[in-house]
C-alpha cells in the first residue's frame, strides 16, 4: 500500500475529527452519506473550543483594556441604516363647493314644498272640439299673462295640457309661469317634458338653466345655458350665461386641483410601494449573499477537489454490488468504524478474509490499488 496515501487519508479523518462541521459541506456530502451507510452518527455543528476560546477572549478585552488604563472604547459593529420614516400620504378634503354660494342673492330662490303639477297623456291624438277648446284655453292663458295675473295663466296652461296630446312649447310656456311664480322644480319638471318631446328645445333649457341658477346649482345651469343659446341665442338670457360661467369656473378649477392632489398622493402611493418591494429584494439577495458567503468561508483551508492532499477518485461508487454486500455484513460495518476512528487499524484488517478484499477494492477504486508486496495483502 502506498504509504504517502495512507497519511493522507489518516490526516483527512483527523481533520474530520477535529472539525466534524465541515462534513456539513456540500461537497462532503458523499463522505457524509458513506459513514451514515456505516452506522456512524454525525453529530450537530457546535462552536469549535478554538472559536470559544476567541470569543471568551473579547469578551474579557474591555476588562483588560480597563486594568491596564486604556481608556479607547471599543467600538460595535456597525449596524444597519435605519431607514427613515417617510411622513404618511394624507388626501386632500373633498371641495367645498357652497362657498361660492351667496345667501344674500337677490335672484336665489329655495326650492318649493308645492308639488309638481299633472299632466294629461301627451301621446293622445285629440278630436276636433278638444283641440278647439285647448286652444282656448291657450289663449286664455296668454291674455291672462298680458294682465300680469299669473296664477290665472297657470291655471288655464293646466287645464289644457290635462286635456292631453300637450306640444313641448306648452310645456315651455307653463314652465315659464312656474318659474315666475318662484316655483322652480316645477318649472324644471315642465321643461323635462317638453325636452323629452323635442329634444332641440331653445325654450327649455333656457328656463330650466334659469331655475338651477336661481337655486344656485351652477354646473347644471351651465350646461342648460349653454345648449339653449347655442340652440336659440337670446341677448337677455347672455348675463345670466356669463354670470353662471363665472361661477362654474371657478368650481371646475376647484375641482381640478383636488383631482390633481388625488392623483398624486396615488401615485406616490405607488412609488412608495415600487421601493418597498426593491428595498425588500435587495435585502433578500444581500442576506442570500451573506449566507453564501459564509458557507464558502467555512471551507477556507481545506484542499480542492475533496479529499486532503488531492486523493484521487474521491469515494467509490457504492452502487457496485459486491460492495453493498459487503457493507451489509456487520463485522464488515464494524471494522470500518473502528478504522474511521483510528486509519492505522486498518494494517490489522488488511489480512483479514471478510475485510481485506473489501478494503483492497476500496483502494484500487480510489486510486490505483494496493501495491502487491504489502504485507498481508491478498495476492492475485
Amino acid at each position: 500500500m502506498d504509504h504517502t496515501k495512507v497519511n493522507e487519508l489518516k490526516g483527512f479523518i483527523d481533520t474530520i475529527k477535529a472539525r466534524p462541521e465541515l462534513l456539513q459541506l456540500p461537497e462532503l456530502r458523499f463522505f457524509k452519506t458513506y459513514l451514515e451507510s456505516l452506522g456512524a452518527t454525525i453529530p450537530e455543528v457546535e462552536q469549535s473550543s478554538s472559536e470559544a476560546t476567541s470569543s471568551s477572549e473579547e469578551e474579557q478585552m474591555p476588562r483588560t483594556h480597563e486594568t491596564h488604563g486604556d481608556s479607547s472604547p471599543k467600538h460595535p459593529a456597525p449596524e444597519e441604516e435605519e431607514e427613515e420614516e417617510e411622513p404618511p400620504i394624507v388626501d386632500p378634503p373633498k371641495p367645498d363647493e357652497s362657498i361660492f354660494n351667496d345667501p344674500s342673492d337677490p335672484e336665489r330662490l329655495e326650492p318649493e314644498s308645492e308639488p309638481v303639477l299633472p299632466s294629461g297623456p301627451v301621446d293622445k291624438d285629440l278630436n276636433d272640439d278638444e283641440m278647439d277648446q285647448q286652444a282656448g284655453l291657450k289663449q286664455e292663458a296668454v291674455e291672462a299673462m298680458e294682465d300680469g295675473d299669473l296664477e290665472k295663466a297657470l291655471e288655464k296652461y293646466t287645464k289644457a295640457i290635462n286635456i292631453g296630446g300637450a306640444t313641448a312649447l306648452l310645456f315651455a310656456r307653463r314652465a315659464a309661469v312656474l318659474l315666475k311664480l318662484r316655483r322652480p322644480l316645477a318649472a324644471m319638471n315642465d321643461a323635462d317634458a317638453a325636452l323629452k318631446l323635442n329634444p332641440d328645445s331653445g325654450r327649455a333649457y333656457r328656463i330650466r338653466g334659469v331655475a338651477n341658477r336661481r337655486l344656485q346649482r351652477w354646473e347644471e345651469a351651465h350646461s342648460d345655458l349653454a345648449a339653449a343659446q347655442n340652440i336659440d341665442f337670446d341677448e337677455a338670457t347672455e348675463e345670466i350665461h356669463r354670470f353662471v360661467d363665472e361661477k362654474w369656473s371657478k368650481i371646475a378649477q376647484l375641482r381640478r386641483d383636488y383631482q390633481n392632489e388625488v392623483e398624486q398622493n396615488d401615485k406616490l402611493r405607488k412609488e412608495r410601494e415600487i421601493k418597498k418591494r426593491r428595498t425588500a429584494a435587495q435585502k433578500a439577495y444581500d442576506a442570500q449573499k451573506k449566507a453564501e458567503g459564509s458557507t464558502s468561508s467555512s471551507a477556507e483551508g481545506f484542499p480542492s477537489g475533496g479529499m486532503p492532499g488531492g486523493m484521487p477518485g474521491g469515494m467509490p461508487d457504492m452502487g457496485d454490488p459486491d460492495l453493498q454486500a459487503a457493507f451489509s455484513n456487520p463485522k464488515v460495518m464494524a471494522a470500518m468504524q473502528d478504522m474511521m476512528q483510528n486509519p492505522a487499524n486498518m494494517m490489522k484488517y488488511m489480512s483479514d478474509p471478510e475485510v481485506g478484499p473489501l478494503l483492497q477494492k476500496l483502494m484500487s477504486k480510489m486510486g490505483g490499488g494496493m501495491p502487491g508486496g504489502f504485507p498481508g495483502a491478498p495476492t492475485h
